[in-house]
């Protein structure tokens, strides 16, 4: 079966994003994306895939999108495209918002960073989801550069 991981940094009212960037720099929650990602299947939208500085080495690209994408890319337009693509592989979800939208019901674990830092400008968010479905686990807890938590979630099973 395949498994839905969700990966994101996020600020205290789910904000991720302002104009297609990242919100924050925090070079260790970076490491703690590459270590998680690296090798592994990640799903993003086009427009995150263009808000990347350059192609993430050693993973495998799955890009939601209707428009046409480089060919390095494998571009799907549906959920079931990935399943049918992907049987029981570890799928990473790595943004953005509308895709983490998309995706948030068949996640099975979530590594979601709580940035405690409120913004000024965001324009992108993370989906709300039911805190009672989850079963959450702080893994890491920082003050530098920024205060943040990191918090592994995975789906009670019912």
């Amino acid at each position: 079966m395949t498994k839905v991981i969700m990966i994101a940094a996020i600020g205290p009212h789910r904000e991720l994003g302002f104009q297609n960037q990242l919100l924050w720099h925090i070079p260790e929650d970076l490491q703690f994306f590459k270590r998680m990602t690296m090798n592994q299947i990640i799903v993003m939208g086009r427009k995150t895939l263009e808000s990347l500085p350059r192609k993430l080495k050693n993973r495998h690209y799955v890009v939601f999108s209707h428009s046409s994408i480089d060919k390095d890319f494998l571009c799907v337009t549906s959920i079931d495209e990935i399943f049918h693509k992907f049987p029981n592989k570890d799928i990473y979800i790595i943004g953005g918002g509308q895709i983490y939208q998309l995706l948030l019901p068949y996640a099975d674990e979530m590594y979601i960073t709580h940035v405690k830092m409120n913004v000024l400008q965001c324009d992108t968010y993370f989906p709300k989801w039911n805190e009672t479905d989850w079963e959450s686990q702080t893994i890491d807890s920082f003050n530098e550069p920024l205060p943040y938590e990191r918090v592994k979630y995975l789906r009670k099973r019912k």
